[in-house]
């Protein structure tokens, strides 16, 4: 008994392997044959036509049915018995389909009440059962027909029909046939009915994966027809039909449709272009004949302008719905359509790579400039709108990256010019600079090594290549002046090499030629704080770079050859102390002045060596050449009061200290008597006025100044100047003076006070506090009242 239990287990088990081997094969070989039947199919062009194909499917139903009577005529394989009462059949037949439209109706309901029967427009549910060769027989005309002949014939008296009679034979076997045939359909949508209500049961548990799968898989080979349609028309059917149909989807399945659809029909249309390659590769006569090759430049010109056309209406169609979409799908979509128009182009140019890089890049565009834009740096502005942080900023640019590497191999092989993208690369670089300035003080960037490595021309890819490195210098030097720029503008010098940064800052002291750069030629404090990113470089390597330095700035600038050598003489004495010959070149020169002179050592030098330059123990003034613009030292005064913000800075602090203590410790010098500045006095701690020079200037007849008096009215307080209040015919011509400014500048004395501290404290570490400018009121109001 056992033995025979396991003997024949054995067997079962030996029967079950072969069924689910053979099974899982025919599974395999049957979705090959379905697969390769479609592919076969789709390329006669008169199969993929609907009334043909209603036509084709009439014949062979038709045959079918004629040759199942012949059959049923000779062979009688259907057994139903004439003789018995067919009308009871008849009926019965007629039940069973009113049970079935039972079903029917309850699949209605279901799908109505369901909120997620759905799938980008069609019901899931409606689907399953349509897309059966049951239902879809249970629908056809056929078997309407045979419905009809099976529920008639059995209530009518053929034999009394003469012109019928004669077929009596023929239309009983017919009717036999239709009756068996609306059985058998039955059988089987009744267990296909069955195998749905399992599966319409148990989608909530299992998933619907796979009924989704089939309905996209349906649309999409839909609308790979209209593709075609569309090209063969040279309209926008595709599109107005895919637009139409997305229109009342939900905001997910709108763009999810858009998206699938766009890659189903443009990866289908790639294994054509593919194809194309091949022949125009293998097949000589292409590259021979001119009616060939005329022909296949032909059809490239109309499809790529088709194509065109349609990414142009996907990208507005994008824009005006203004939807949810990521930045990784519009990504996607333009690396699919650069991929696409970029092998429409080679197939025109019959793969000539020369042929290819001229079509992309030269102006002579072979489809009224439709190419125009195929370029990979011209990215449509929906891309750059949805750039949102740093890492799709990467994300975009090693995608561009990539087909511009595509491009730079056939640029390479064929040795063509560089010049070719350049200029659409610097457009494409100061956009992403623009992009960048959004995110560049976040946490999470990286260097701009990281970005614009690709394009170097060496195989490391850590340095940013030359040309990179001259359109970025080249965007800095544009930036507009402001808070946020600064900083900006710091971060992007450190980026590149040390040089562009002495470039930059040269090119700001003695360059600027708008507003612009004439407000970072003020900031000097700035760019000693930008300079300060190359100190470790600038040590012993400025003056011996100079040559390298004046060719970038020479590339880089518009200037002239008087400013480049100018350049080369601040270079070699950027290190050296104050000479008799370095102060005369400053006084000779038509670009730069001793104030400017002292603002580049500023910006050079480090802290530690401050004091050094500034010995004018050796100088002496009487060699000093006569400076046509006045006196080089009131000069000096007036231009570096033009950014007073800069002298309380130590290094020009201690400046300030030694040179008016070597040039300016003399006497009352007459030039005092042209300066409208009281700045220019309060700042030299050697300028004083004791009683008997203010005596000896009203002996000789010399007004009081107003830049004078405003420095006396801040020197009230202190006990040198007491003699203002004293001197009784003192402090009646000052107090006179002071009231003929209140008169002329409309002002209360507190606020013309106010203001003069200001400006005073601007321009000196020696401030002056509160309780001083107290007292400086005081005393000036009282002054004013009494004398």
């Amino acid at each position: 008994m056992l033995s025979t239990f396991l003997y024949n287990g054995k067997i079962i088990f030996i029967v079950a392997l072969i069924f689910i081997f053979f099974n899982e094969i025919n599974k395999k070989i049957v979705w090959k044959i379905k697969w390769n039947l479609e592919n076969a199919l789709k390329k006669i062009e008169m199969l993929n036509n609907i009334y043909i194909k209603s036509v084709i499917k009439f014949i062979i139903s038709y045959s079918i049915i004629t040759y199942l009577v012949s059959l049923q005529e000779k062979y009688k394989f259907i057994n139903i018995n004439l003789d018995q009462n067919t009308s009871t059949l008849a009926i019965s037949v007629l039940t069973m389909y009113g049970i079935f439209y039972a079903f029917i109706q309850f699949l209605i309901g279901y799908t109505l009440q369901n909120d997620k029967d759905k799938c980008w427009g069609i019901s899931k549910t409606k689907f399953l059962v349509e897309h059966n060769i049951e239902f879809k027989f249970f629908n056809s005309i056929l078997f309407k027909l045979l419905l009809i002949i099976s529920s008639i014939v059995p209530f009518l008296k053929i034999d009394t029909v003469k012109f019928i009679s004669t077929y009596k034979n023929f239309i009983d076997n017919l009717w036999v046939v239709s009756v068996f045939s609306v059985y058998l359909l039955y059988v089987l949508l009744f267990i296909k009915s069955l195998i749905i209500m399992s599966q319409l049961f148990g989608r909530e548990e299992k998933g619907e994966n796979f009924l989704e799968y089939d309905i996209k898989n349906k649309i999409k080979k839909e609308y790979n027809m209209h593709f075609i349609e569309g090209y063969k028309h040279r309209d926008d059917t595709f599109t107005e039909r895919l637009f139409g149909r997305i229109k009342n989807l939900n905001e997910i399945e709108k763009f999810e449709m858009l998206r699938e659809i766009i890659f189903y029909v443009m990866n289908d249309y790639e294994s054509t272009q593919l194809d194309c390659f091949k022949k125009i590769k293998d097949d000589k006569k292409i590259m021979k004949g001119k009616k060939l090759k005329a022909k296949y430049m032909n059809e490239s010109k109309k499809m790529k302008s088709y194509i065109c056309c349609i990414f142009e209406n996907l990208w507005d169609h994008i824009q005006k719905e203004k939807n949810n979409i990521n930045f990784k799908d519009i990504l996607n979509i333009y690396e699919l359509k650069y991929k696409i128009l970029f092998n429409e182009i080679q197939i025109y140019c019959l793969n000539d790579a020369k042929k290819v890089i001229e079509q992309i890049y030269s102006t002579n565009k072979y489809i009224n400039n439709i190419s125009e834009n195929l370029s990979c740096f011209q990215i449509p502005e929906i891309i750059w709108n949805k750039v949102s942080n740093y890492k799709e900023l990467i994300e975009l640019n090693s995608s561009i990256s990539k087909m511009f590497l595509r491009e730079k191999y056939l640029d390479i092989n064929e040795g063509l010019d560089n010049n070719r993208w350049l200029e659409e690369y610097e457009e494409y670089v100061e956009l992403i600079l623009e992009k960048y300035k959004e995110f560049y003080n976040t946490e999470e960037k990286e260097s701009l090594k990281n970005i614009f490595g690709i394009y170097t021309w060496n195989s490391s890819g850590e340095k940013i290549g030359n040309e990179t490195q001259n359109i970025i210098f080249q965007y800095i030097i544009n930036l507009k002046y402001d808070s946020h720029n600064k900083e900006y503008v710091r971060f992007l010098l450190k980026e590149l090499d040390y040089k562009y940064t002495i470039i930059f800052i040269f090119h700001m002291m003695l360059y600027s030629d708008n507003s612009s750069k004439l407000e970072w030629k003020k900031d000097i404090v700035s760019l000693k704080t930008i300079s300060s990113n190359i100190y470790s470089y600038v040590d012993g390597d400025l003056q011996s770079n100079s040559e390298v330095i004046c060719e970038l700035i020479e590339k880089n600038t518009k200037g002239h050859t008087g400013k480049v050598n100018l350049i080369k003489w601040i270079i070699k004495n950027i290190d050296s102390g104050i000479t008799e010959d370095i102060i005369n070149k400053c006084n000779e020169s038509e670009y730069i002045t001793y104030a400017g002179f002292l603002k580049f050592k500023y910006i050079f030098l480090e802290n530690d060596n401050y004091y050094f330059p500034f010995m004018f123990d050796n100088i002496n003034l009487n060699n000093f050449k006569q400076d046509k613009k006045g006196d080089w030292r009131l000069n000096f005064f007036k231009e570096i009061l033009k950014t007073p913000k800069l002298l309380k800075e130590e290094f020009f602090d201690y400046h300030q200290c030694r040179f008016c203590g070597q040039f300016l410790n003399e006497d009352l010098p007459e030039y005092i008597y042209e300066i409208d500045d009281f700045r220019v006095f309060y700042i030299n701690l050697y300028f004083k006025i004791d009683e008997e020079q203010f005596i000896h200037m009203i002996e000789e007849d010399r007004l009081l100044v107003q830049s004078i008096c405003e420095f006396l009215i801040l020197k009230i307080d202190e006990e040198e100047y007491s003699y203002l209040v004293s001197n009784d015919e003192i402090a009646k011509i000052f107090s006179k003076a002071i009231r003929n400014i209140l008169d002329n500048k409309n002002s209360k004395l507190e606020n013309y006070i106010d203001d003069l501290i200001d400006r005073a404290n601007e321009c000196s570490s020696r401030q002056i506090y509160i309780n001083k400018k107290d007292r400086i009121i005081r005393k000036i109001g009282n002054l004013i009242i009494t004398k």
